[in-house]
Order: C-alpha cells, then structure tokens, then sequence
C-alpha cells in the first residue's frame, strides 16, 4: 500500500495572475494564462515583489511542473529557468533551474518536471519566499509566453502496513492519492504514527491519545 505525501503549492493562472509580477515584461491574462508581454528577452514572471514571503520550506518539496507554451522559435538550447528566492537574497535567487521546451511546439502547452534538488547554480535548502519563472530562451522584445500553471509539490513514495487483530483494524484510503488521506483506528486508544519514505527517511512522526 503506498499513497504520495501531501505538500503541494499551486497557481493556477485560469483567472487570476496570482498576484504575480514582471520583470522584463508586463503581466497580463488571458484564457490560456497568464501573459508575459516581452519588454526585454529576459522575461521572468514572480510571484509577488520583495516583500512576499510564501514561507515554504524545502525539505517540504522535491519537484515542480511548469505548465507553458510559447509560440516563438526556439533559441538557446530552448532554456527556460525556474527561480526560487528568499527573503534576504531579493531578486537574486538562491537555486536555479534549467527547463527544456519541446523545440518544434509553438502551438500547444507543454509540461515540464523540475528536480528541486537538482539546481544548475545555487543550493536546495533553507526557505522560499517566491518563485520566478524566467520564459524559454528565443523570445523576442514585443513577444509573448504564457504560464498556465506552476507547482511545488512531493511525490516521495511511503508505504504502510494495514495491522489487524481481534481487537482493532487499521485502514488508509484512498491509495494511492495525490490530494488527501483518511486514517481509520478502530478500537484504537493510542496511536504512534511514523512515515517513512522509500530510502527510510523520517518524514512524519506523531502520537496521540484518541
């Protein structure tokens, strides 16, 4: 029995920017997402200014998804960049991460999976106060890109052992999930509970009395 650890934070630009800001273009919305409106071919979309704070934790996340499409031609190796910030570095990120367009798509959205612990500069730790997606490498000056979707989340695998006896039954549904998870203990008066992930590491530790 296995489920996916629940941590997960997303935008979703279907009808709002989120309150996301440009730098090196102007945001705007539309029904494919939000729009970066080029005004530099260094676009970078982020979500808030310099003094939002998402207060996240990375040893709560191992991969983000970028949902985009751009509709230009491919330049650079097709590079986009994932950013994550915190609150004393300002506008200087402290992990960065290289995504790859599908070279010949410049009609249809596309998904990338990032490795949070796999950054091309910088470290993979501490907090993060925002996230800034830079748009792929060829978009020109008075060009478009478009986010639909960005996400932080754990896949982190971990498994329990269903424990039966004549006085009490443990159950855990749904499995697998991506969302949520219902723990039953009946005839259960106290609980210690322990997650472990694939590699045995210690991701939830908790007792209580019911």
């Amino acid at each position: 029995m296995s489920f996916s650890k629940v941590n997960c934070k997303v935008y979703d630009f279907h009808d709002s920017k989120e309150s996301w800001l440009g730098a090196g273009c102007n945001l705007g919305l539309n029904d494919k997402g939000v729009v970066l409106n080029t005004t530099s071919n260094t676009a970078i979309a982020r979500s808030g200014d310099l003094t939002q704070d998402l207060n996240l934790n990375t040893a709560n996340f191992n991969k983000a998804k970028i949902t985009f499409t751009t509709p230009y031609a491919i330049g650079g190796g097709g590079f986009g960049k994932l950013f994550l910030y915190d609150l004393a570095g300002g506008n200087t990120q402290f992990a960065t991460y290289d995504f790859v367009r599908e070279p010949s798509n410049t009609t249809t959205f596309q998904t990338v999976i990032v490795d949070l612990y796999s950054p091309v500069a910088g470290t993979y730790s501490g907090n993060i106060a925002r996230i800034g997606v830079r748009a792929p490498w060829g978009i020109q000056i008075g060009g478009k890109a478009y986010i639909q979707k960005v996400e932080l989340y754990n896949d982190d695998i971990v498994s329990l052992k269903e424990i039966t006896s004549s006085n009490y039954q443990v159950e855990w549904y749904p499995n697998p999930t991506s969302n949520s998870i219902t723990l039953n203990l009946d005839g259960v008066l106290i609980v210690d509970v322990e997650l472990l992930d694939i590699q045995g590491k210690l991701l939830l530790s908790k007792k209580t009395s019911l």
